[in-house]
């Protein structure tokens, strides 16, 4: 399982190699930052819950903490840029014990290259941002709450 996410960004990786150095693959956004929603955010709107019904938000979720705690990964303040511990992210999990259910959002940092030779888009994936959704007081969402985020490449 832990394989699931990261065999889908490691596929997407390549060891960084300087700015259209290469005369083969061609730079497209040298950082493109976009959100993935993995959970619907109004469950009415039939085209919302289609397009994330194959979507298993859990194993990516329960993947992402995995490799923090096995030292795979780091995890990241998102506002200090400081390293946040294991045992720091442990304690923010005891405080809420439904965390990985709550976590609704993935904001990705990427760089992309074509290949001309393989006629294909690279995306190199640098990080990867957790976040969950904040509500108003009658209950709508008002947006949402950077976690952390874990470097990936």
């Amino acid at each position: 399982m832990v394989a699931f996410i990261y065999s889908v960004t490691f596929a997407c990786t390549t060891k960084n190699t300087p700015k259209n150095k290469d005369i083969n693959n061609i730079v497209l956004a040298d950082t493109i930052i976009y959100d993935v929603l993995l959970t619907p955010e109004d469950t009415l709107n039939d085209w919302e819950v289609e397009k994330l019904r194959s979507v298993n938000y859990k194993l990516i979720i329960d993947n992402i903490f995995e490799d923090i705690y096995s030292g795979e990964k780091k995890a990241y303040d998102y506002f200090t840029d400081k390293r946040i511990s294991k045992k720091e992210i442990k304690e923010i999990e005891e405080k809420n014990p439904n965390l990985r259910q709550e976590i609704n959002k993935l904001q990705f940092t990427e760089r992309w290259t074509y290949n001309n030779d393989k006629h294909e888009v690279v995306k190199n994936i640098y990080s990867i941002l957790l976040a969950q959704r904040i509500f108003d007081s009658s209950g709508n969402v008002r947006g949402y709450k950077a976690l952390f985020y874990v470097k990936v490449h």
